[in-house]
């Protein structure tokens, strides 16, 4: 390893530009540099050989996932050295909470293939050693940028048994409104599943559908349906296509965010694995809003979590269902555009066996248009709060025998109105 230490290094933790040889892995050369050092594509070119044809892959790695990150080339590394546009991103591991959801850090540790980390630098936004994690993927996530395989890795991760596979039956559900750029790159991540027409998606437009016909036509794979007199709610929308589609396995997903390439097989072995009916996954966060990637981790034993704490447990957009099972306890209530899905898992704690994977395989967005964020619908608004008490009260009641779920708020809610959904 020929490692080029900078004088005017980082005050916090080390960042380090490193460069990785083909086949059989090794480091090729490291740079150590400051934190907030602007990167310019002939300093990079040069420090990390990239001319050479020796050099396979490139990355920017902290202190802490640089360690990890050593021991470990032979099992990340393969994951895209095939991909011309590939990008992996870099945890290292902790054992995930017992409950609610738990903010470990930001993340600024990646490898990828050195077309794609060119391609961000000769576009002529700024870049430092600090935000090139960031501005990779919110490039992708704008469509700015390529990428052909993406996925995310703990490094020094426990074993965790067994992968089992099962045969892939699934449909992806998805309700949009919004940004037709966050749809397209939501269904391209899907598309980059490869998973050979295993897998189903179907979107329920809650917009003018005239605005989304080039779009359709760009995913003659993908089963679009219009409502005629948009806004529905999105819980109306996905409830309407998981009673539609034939599926034994339901992966939900929030039209503003994207999947890894790994999600759907990963999340089903798992729930293969421990026979649940409900698997989600920890949450890497892009901020949009403050220009940050955070880790989010969330109980790997979701009825546990619920049992101390009754909010965080899962995260809804994450998940994949048993339809049937799914179906059985009432599915979604559609009688509110917001919260429903906390409602749903709440229900779903007396029937269901829910887990979450001990993986990051999936990657939300924050921004101001989304219903978390818009003034009217943000967390803690006072609608989200006075829903949360009642059926945490009704939880409680239910669970000391007081009161039956179908004569309480956690019962199944249907709008009174009958909007048809037409298939484009």
């Amino acid at each position: 390893m020929r490692v080029m230490n900078m004088t005017d290094n980082c005050s916090g933790s080390p960042l380090y530009m490193v460069s990785f040889s083909a086949s059989p892995w090794r480091i090729w050369s490291s740079l150590t540099v400051p934190s907030r050092r602007l990167l310019r594509s002939e300093e990079v070119i040069q420090a990390l050989d990239l001319e050479s044809s020796r050099v396979g892959l490139v990355g920017i790695v902290d202190d802490a996932t640089f360690a990890l990150l050593q021991k470990q080339l032979k099992l990340v590394l393969p994951l895209i050295e095939k991909w011309s546009f590939g990008l992996a991103l870099l945890i290292p591991w902790q054992d995930p909470p017992s409950s609610g959801i738990r903010f470990d850090g930001q993340l600024y540790s990646f490898v990828c293939s050195p077309a794609l980390l060119m391609s961000i630098l000769a576009s002529g936004e700024p870049l430092s050693a600090d935000t090139a994690a960031y501005a990779i993927l919110a490039a992708l996530l704008s469509g700015n940028a390529k990428v052909d395989r993406l996925v995310i890795r703990q490094l020094g991760q426990p074993q965790m048994g067994e992968r089992i596979l099962i045969q892939n039956d699934t449909a992806v559900i998805m309700a949009h409104r919004g940004q037709a750029s966050h749809l397209e790159c939501a269904l391209s991540s899907i598309r980059r599943m490869h998973l050979h027409g295993s897998v189903k998606t179907f979107v329920g437009l809650d917009d003018d559908a005239k605005g989304y016909r080039s779009l359709c036509s760009r995913y003659p794979e993908v089963r679009f349906y219009y409502v005629p007199a948009p806004p529905c709610g999105h819980f109306y929308i996905k409830q309407h296509l998981i009673e539609l589609c034939k599926q034994k396995f339901i992966a939900f997903h929030d039209s503003d965010d994207v999947s890894c390439d790994d999600r759907i097989i990963v999340t089903l072995g798992e729930l293969a694995r421990t026979n649940s009916d409900i698997v989600g996954c920890h949450e890497l966060r892009l901020d949009e809003i403050n220009q940050k990637l955070e880790v989010y981790r969330f109980p790997l034993d979701v009825v546990k979590a619920l049992e101390i704490q009754q909010q965080g447990a899962q995260l809804h957009a994450s998940t994949v269902v048993n339809r049937s099972r799914f179906l059985e306890i009432g599915g979604l209530s559609t009688d509110l555009r917001i919260a429903n899905d906390t409602q749903f898992r709440l229900r779903a704690f007396f029937s269901l066996r829910m887990r979450n994977v001990d993986a990051f395989l999936y990657i939300r967005r924050r921004h101001q248009q989304s219903l978390t964020m818009a003034p009217e619908t943000a967390l803690g608004c006072p609608l989200r709060a006075k829903l949360r008490i009642s059926w945490e009260a009704a939880f409680a009641a239910i669970r000391q025998g007081n009161v039956a779920i179908e004569d309480s708020s956690l019962r199944p809610a249907r709008n009174a109105l009958r909007v048809p959904l037409i298939r484009m």
